[in-house]
């Protein structure tokens, strides 16, 4: 800062030893004038530019929003957790193509399983409704 004499660190060490009341204030008295000085000249240089202060939130949260137009919910896990080039996957392609499960739309395995303790089933679009099966016993 101008006009404030450099302080040496010694004198300083004095000071705070022998009057720690005094030392405190002179520290807050600097940082505060730092600070003050720092938030005035932000506000000025806010101030002479509104336009683009106004309109950057705006922009970046376009932005940063325009990624949900390509947001899609995966359905399969197996293409989640598998690598597509994987020995898994390939054998799982020759198992489907070879023995082809034929189940019919609104088809629940869950009613076949006594060791599930629940299951929720999503039925056709017709009926608009969620069936929850509980195994007897829970």
């Amino acid at each position: 800062m101008v006009g404030v004499p450099a302080v040496s660190s010694r004198w300083w060490e004095r000071l705070k030893t022998l009057c720690p009341e005094r030392a405190r204030r002179m520290l807050r008295q600097v940082l505060q004038a730092g600070l003050r000085s720092s938030f005035q000249a932000l506000g000025r240089f806010v101030a002479s530019h509104p336009v683009f202060f106004a309109s950057a939130p705006v922009l970046v949260s376009v932005l940063l929003g325009a990624s949900f137009s390509r947001y899609r919910v995966e359905g399969n896990v197996e293409s989640l957790l598998v690598p597509k080039h994987s020995l898994a996957k390939i054998e799982g392609n020759l198992v489907d193509s070879l023995f082809p499960v034929n189940s019919p739309p609104g088809f629940d395995p869950c009613l076949f399983l006594d060791s599930v303790p629940a299951c929720l089933t999503i039925l056709p679009a017709l009926a608009t409704s969620l069936s929850a099966t509980v195994p007897p016993g829970l």
